[in-house]
């Protein structure tokens, strides 16, 4: 009890009491009855006036006990807040770590997504290449077919004319025949004296073979339209799955990147939780030394509180006894 002895000293010594510092210095609180029977000579203002001063040590006793509580409470304030900015930073924490499952997650759909884009884009490009292929056979077909058809007709356009000559000038188609024409080995003396029926038949025939030479090359035709329109659906089945095929790499590289970003935000975010941390545990550190402290404190004062009590009710009982010893001497 540092201060209120030296304050005590002070009083006594104010008031002219004889005081001895090393007895006394270890004798008020220990024995505060003791130190009070020395001041049975001091009147009833003086002691009134030393009663005050011991409450007046009481109250800056609580008034210590105050301060010292309050900055007990303040490092509790302060702990709450720090541990509050830990809890903030690791809900943060935890929430970008959702975040990137969540992105990861995203990210296998995608790649999913994208290989079935990939199969469906390679099928389309094989049946693209098929269907080429097919294209350009049936399309020399056609033109080979074609060309033999044309020679056939010009052909028979040909033995169809020289008949319909020989019919009407068969002397004169003979003599043209002897000069050395022998189209198609046909027997043009027999063809001039035939039945005029008989000729026309031949050339109902012919016209026949030419009509069929038609819906042959129409075949043809047919074949190589029909393989034109499966080359222009491969075509657009092709740039359909190119285009959604890029779709499916665009977004798996941006959710790629997207990841990328929620994992700095991760680790950022634990850096965070790590400081508030360690910013947290010297809160609470604190917080412990000043709790210790206002126990240490709280002890002494205590002690001191009731030392001083002790004081004010032997000084009223000396008051109370002083009209008693001077009715006594009268």
């Amino acid at each position: 009890m540092k201060l209120c002895s030296l304050i005590f000293t002070l009083v006594v010594t104010i008031y002219g009491v004889e005081y001895s510092r090393h007895h006394h210095h270890h004798g008020i609180f220990k024995d505060p009855k003791a130190f009070v029977s020395s001041l049975n000579k001091i009147d009833e203002d003086t002691i009134n006036g030393m009663i005050e001063t011991v409450n007046k040590l009481i109250d800056d006793g609580e008034t210590e006990r105050a301060t010292v509580q309050a900055v007990r409470d303040a490092a509790e304030d302060d702990y709450n807040a720090k541990e509050q900015a830990r809890l903030d930073a690791a809900s943060a924490h935890a929430n970008a770590t959702t975040l990137l499952s969540k992105g990861e997650e995203v990210l296998v759909e995608q790649k999913v997504a994208q290989a079935d884009a990939q199969a469906a884009y390679d099928a389309s490009l094989l049946a693209l290449n098929n269907a080429t292929v097919d294209e350009a056979a049936a399309l020399e077909e056609k033109n080979l077919q074609s060309a033999r058809i044309d020679r056939e007709k010009a052909t028979l356009n040909e033995v169809k004319k020289l008949i319909a000559d020989i019919s009407a000038e068969a002397g004169k188609a003979l003599a043209e025949m002897n000069k050395g024409r022998n189209l198609l080995a046909v027997d043009y003396k027999a063809l001039a004296s035939a039945d005029p029926s008989s000729i026309d038949e031949v050339i109902d025939l012919i016209d026949e073979l030419l009509s069929a030479g038609e819906t042959e090359r129409a075949t043809y035709v047919d074949a190589w339209a029909d393989a034109n329109q499966i080359l222009v659906a491969a075509q657009t089945a092709h740039d359909s799955d190119e285009h959604i095929l890029k779709i499916a790499i665009g977004v798996v590289d941006r959710q790629i990147l997207t990841n990328a970003e929620l994992a700095a935000d991760v680790a950022s975010k634990l850096e965070e939780v790590n400081t508030a941390s360690l910013i947290r545990n010297e809160a609470f550190n604190e917080l412990g030394r000043q709790d210790k402290h206002l126990f240490a404190e709280s002890t002494r004062l205590d002690s001191e509180k009731e030392t001083c009590e002790q004081i004010i009710v032997l000084l009223q009982d000396l008051v109370e006894e002083e009209p008693e010893e001077e009715g006594g001497e009268a």
